[in-house]
C-alpha cells in the first residue's frame, strides 16, 4: 500500500487504536523530530557583558566522566540529554565559573537551559 497524503491521516488515527487493541497499553502517537536540541545554552560573557569566544566548557553527565568543547561560536550548544549536569567554564587569563543544572527532557528532546556564566579577569 503506498502512503498518499490522504492515507496518511488515517493511518494516524487508526495506529494507536490497533496498539492499544493489540496490548500496547499507551495510545499516544509520538513523533519525533531529527532537530537537535541542546540541553544547555552556553554564552559566556565577561564582567562588562561582553561575549568571550574560545572559552573552554567541560561537564559531567549524571556523575558520568567529563567532557570538554571550545566555544568558537556563541551561544555553544552542550549535549542533547536530560540529567544532572556540572559545568565549568574557562578561560587563560580569567577565574573559572561553574553551575549545576538538572535539565528535564521530554519521549525527545531535553528542555534547554540557558547558562550565562561571568568570567571575571584574574
Amino acid at each position: 500500500m503506498r502512503l498518499t497524503p490522504l492515507r496518511l491521516p488515517i493511518l494516524a488515527t487508526l495506529l494507536p487504536l490497533l496498539l492499544a487493541a493489540c496490548g500496547g497499553g499507551d495510545t499516544r502517537l509520538v513523533v519525533c523530530t531529527a532537530v537537535y536540541i541542546p540541553a544547555v545554552s552556553v554564552q559566556p560573557v565577561d564582567e562588562a557583558g561582553r561575549a568571550l569566544e574560545g572559552v573552554q566548557v567541560s561537564w559531567r553527565l549524571n556523575g558520568g566522566s567529563a567532557q570538554t568543547q571550545t566555544c568558537l561560536l556563541l551561544p555553544c550548544a552542550v549535549d542533547s540529554r536530560g540529567g544532572q549536569y556540572e559545568l565549568v567554564a574557562s578561560k587563560a587569563g580569567y577565574l573559572s565559573v561553574s553551575v549545576s543544572l538538572q535539565i528535564a527532557s521530554d519521549e525527545c528532546h531535553a528542555q534547554t537551559q540557558q547558562w550565562k556564566p561571568v568570567l571575571p579577569r584574574k
